[in-house]
């Protein structure tokens, strides 16, 4: 099937329609084209969580540069809609030729320009991911490393006598698991909610697709212990973390401090990307997941919080002095544990990036 060229002249761009009904979301319908150069065309439709017939899969990406920026399309009438180049290559990679497949992914899914659709919509995220009938975890486009790479953790979900009895890991493929686990993706501290609340995820690199659980062992060797001297990425390891303390404000502490290491490129986030992690009382932390309201307010507010439910620990918390208008015992939580982050991941950062993406820059993943 093929589509037709949109003339991005012939209408205005996008225009959202509100959401209806609370605990709603839109999917997005990626029309299905057999040429890999055609225009990402779409359809958006409104459906409550609760509709048992729902069946889409939620994505887990790397938003990318907001000045990289292509067009999509979407609708009956083909309006364009503007979208970062790593949204447009995710949605490209997981187009199917021959029929629709049904999506949600934030840049797209999510009014960007309605402030507080985005924190009502940050606020059931948790659910979202957990709705889905698996998570797609794009990595971003192949290469001739991560191409050879594949193979293994493909072969291994094909492998009818367990994955842990695959031979051990090729010595040669280890840089190529280096590389992988240095992409960015495995920096942000997004997909650690992304990745926690559903048991059943697909990875892709390209084209190229594996259980999360196969990749995992290939990380490892297929046997017990890991084939590199980089520590495996937090979002391997997040669940081994999590406990229910009973006090959600207690649990953000931990959880704050355990990602240190990781990126956010809106500092809200920093926060509000954790909500899935904070036990049976999470909900507890929507008041706080508000876009409307500045930085400052947001960190003042849940180390006062923290601060009323844990007490003084609080100040442990406090990594260097911040130049922010708020007391000095307030923790900056945008602040990046540079030694920490470099040391675990084993790979070079540009200190520029480590300054401002966290706190200064306008890449956002849902803020």
């Amino acid at each position: 099937m093929t589509t037709t060229v949109p003339d991005p002249t012939a209408c205005t761009r996008y225009q959202y329609r509100p959401l209806r009904f609370a605990n709603s979301v839109r999917i997005l319908q990626l029309t299905p084209s057999i040429i890999e150069d055609d225009p990402i065309q779409c359809t958006l439709t409104e459906h409550p969580l609760s509709d048992p017939t729902l069946r889409f899969e939620p994505l887990s990406y790397t938003w990318g540069d907001d000045a990289d920026v292509v067009q999509i399309y979407v609708g009956d009438d083909r309006a364009p809609l503007p979208v970062t180049r790593n949204c447009s290559d995710t949605l490209r990679s997981l187009r199917l030729p021959d029929k629709g497949r049904s999506l949600w992914i934030d840049a797209v899914c999510i009014d960007q320009a309605n402030v507080a659709e985005r924190s009502a919509q940050v606020r059931i995220m948790d659910q979202l991911y957990a709705r889905g009938f698996r998570t797609v975890i794009y990595l971003g486009e192949a290469t001739p490393g991560s191409e050879m790479l594949f193979g293994e953790p493909e072969e291994a979900d094909l492998d009818l006598e367990g994955i842990r009895s695959r031979p051990a890991l090729s010595p040669a493929l280890v840089p190529q698991v280096e590389a992988l686990i240095a992409r960015p993706w495995f920096r942000r501290v997004w997909v650690l909610q992304e990745v926690f609340v559903n048991e059943s995820r697909l990875v892709m690199c390209g084209r190229r697709r594996a259980s999360w659980r196969a990749l995992e062992s290939a990380l490892h060797g297929f046997r017990v212990s890991r084939v590199t001297e980089a520590s495996i990425p937090a979002a391997f390891i997040s669940r081994s973390w999590w406990f229910d303390s009973g006090c959600v404000w207690l649990n953000l502490l931990s959880m704050l401090d355990l990602t240190r290491a990781n990126l956010a490129s809106e500092p809200r986030d920093r926060i509000f990307a954790l909500k899935a992690l904070l036990g049976r009382r999470q909900n507890e932390l929507n008041p706080l997941i508000d876009y409307g309201r500045g930085l400052v307010d947001i960190l003042m507010e849940a180390a006062t919080r923290i601060l009323e439910s844990v007490g003084v620990v609080l100040l442990s918390a406090i990594r260097s002095p911040h130049n922010r208008a708020m007391p000095s015992w307030i923790p900056d939580w945008t602040q990046v544990d540079h030694p920490v982050f470099t040391r675990n991941l084993n790979i070079d950062i540009d200190e520029e990036e480590l300054e401002t993406a966290p706190l200064g820059s306008h890449k956002r993943k849902y803020g």
